[in-house]
């Protein structure tokens, strides 16, 4: 029996509270150095700091520190006053916030936001999401895991605490957590986060993280064990393997937007993966808001800048789902592309880009979908050499007999250099005897003697 943490009763930094377990899956793991310091003692956000001359936002800035700055709520903010007062309440309550008397207390550098300028470049190491059908075979079981609050789990300095702060309805906050907004936010989260996906890993759980989300497949036996169990059963393990380690960790897991019961299509990163047709799903709710978008482009003669953006992004996260589908919005990038040239924030609908924009209705009744690419690896052996005269060489292939073949250079050939003459002779005894054995031309890893 698995008893998780109540989301309702959420607390903030929850993770250095947990500091024994994190030690335990952190030692001999390649996240050890980067993840125990922050869990032990907090985020230090000067670690991230680097000096900074020149201009940004029409001010001059020459400081190893960010400078003060104070940056106005959105106008549309006003639409939201309830849910905004209400979040910020719920976050003063769970320690994710702290009240403050005034501006004064915020850190002299620094003001509301971190300017990025002043900002380390550091590159995220995400998994990608074509990896994904690499564990998930033909009509086996999935789960996902999404951790509520994710970056309130991980606790601040109490030396960068006052690095962040935002003034609401005249009274003032600073961030104890992991602000939602500043560049670094996701960059340690994940980062720390992928110490726990390792560690899930090597546990035989098949396990893909995109910052706060997870998605984890059937757990991995010996063949031996494998046929004891059904696909439900070993994504029922694997799931409980992962909740866990996570739960240890001290996360908190938002149960309502899981799926901890194993299904053979799941909602994850913006579409359905589906096991049974092997394929990313597009969902109808996606489908819907999609064709909104597109219809209230189509019915002006002109579409703002970030609308079009907006639309050029949707049809990009199809890339994976329609076929083709990056073909269809050259013009989208044109028009965006030249209107951000010339300065203005208005893109003009020509005859070309209302074309391309209404290929898109195809979408409203299409149900097709793009079957994930088969995979599998066959390993060969190839011998070869090449003289000046003629060639020859043999193919190996694990339980079978070696196949050999040779032949002489033409004219033309003997005037090659050595070295393409040994490369043709690769060439030559690989075409000649594919395909062997499920060998093919575009998917084979040779080893070269």
């Amino acid at each position: 029996m698995l008893n998780y943490r109540h989301p309702d009763h959420f607390l903030s930094g929850n993770l250095n509270s947990c500091l024994e377990n994190w030690r335990a899956i952190l030692q001999d793991s390649p996240f050890q150095d980067f993840g125990l310091p922050i869990i032990s003692h907090g985020e230090v956000t000067t670690d991230y700091f680097q000096p900074f001359q020149g201009t940004f936002l029409q001010q001059f800035c020459d400081s190893n520190f960010p400078p003060r700055k104070i940056f106005p709520n959105s106008k549309s903010c006003a639409s939201f006053e309830g849910f905004i007062t209400y979040t910020i309440m719920e976050r003063v309550h769970n320690g994710s916030l702290n009240v403050i008397a005034g501006w004064e207390k915020l850190s002299p550098h620094t003001s509301c936001s971190l300017l990025p300028m002043n900002l380390k470049n550091f590159g995220m190491c995400y998994d990608y999401i074509t990896d994904l059908p690499r564990y998930v075979d033909q009509d086996h079981y999935q789960t996902t895991f999404d951790v509520k609050i994710g970056y309130d789990h991980k606790q601040l300095n109490p030396s960068s605490s006052t690095y962040f702060g935002l003034e609401w309805g005249r009274w003032y906050f600073s961030y104890a957590t992991l602000p939602f907004g500043w560049k670094a936010s996701a960059y340690i989260y994940h980062t720390v986060g992928m110490a726990a996906t390792h560690f899930i890993r090597s546990n035989r759980v098949p396990c893909f993280q995109y910052i706060d989300d997870r998605h984890a497949g059937q757990l991995h036996l010996l063949r031996a064990c494998v046929n004891q169990f059904s696909n439900f059963q070993l994504a029922q393990m694997a799931a409980f393997v992962a909740c866990s380690v996570l739960v240890s960790l001290g996360y908190f897991i938002g149960l309502k937007k899981s799926v901890l019961t194993p299904c053979t299509s799941v909602w994850f990163l913006g579409c359905l993966r589906d096991s049974e047709k092997q394929a990313f799903i597009i969902s109808d709710n996606k489908r819907i808001s999609f064709a909104s978008l597109r219809e209230s482009i189509l019915e002006k003669n002109s579409v703002s800048l970030k609308n079009l953006q907006k639309f050029a992004g949707k049809t990009t996260s199809f890339s994976l789902l329609v076929p083709a589908g990056k073909l269809y919005n050259n013009c989208v990038f044109q028009a965006i592309a030249k209107t951000i040239g010339k300065g203005k924030l208005q893109v003009h609908l020509s005859p070309s880009l209302r074309k391309e924009i209404s290929h898109w209705k195809f979408l409203d009744s299409w149900d097709g979908f793009i079957k994930w690419k088969e995979e599998f690896h066959l390993q060969v052996h190839a011998f070869f050499y090449a003289s000046n005269t003629g060639w020859g060489g043999s193919l190996h292939q694990p339980g079978n007999s070696p196949l050999e073949t040779r032949g002489y250079w033409d004219t033309t050939e003997r005037k090659l250099p050595i070295v393409l003459k040994e490369s043709l002779a690769l060439l030559r005894i690989f075409f000649i005897h594919t395909p062997i054995q499920g060998l093919t031309r575009s998917s084979t890893q040779l080893s070269v003697s």
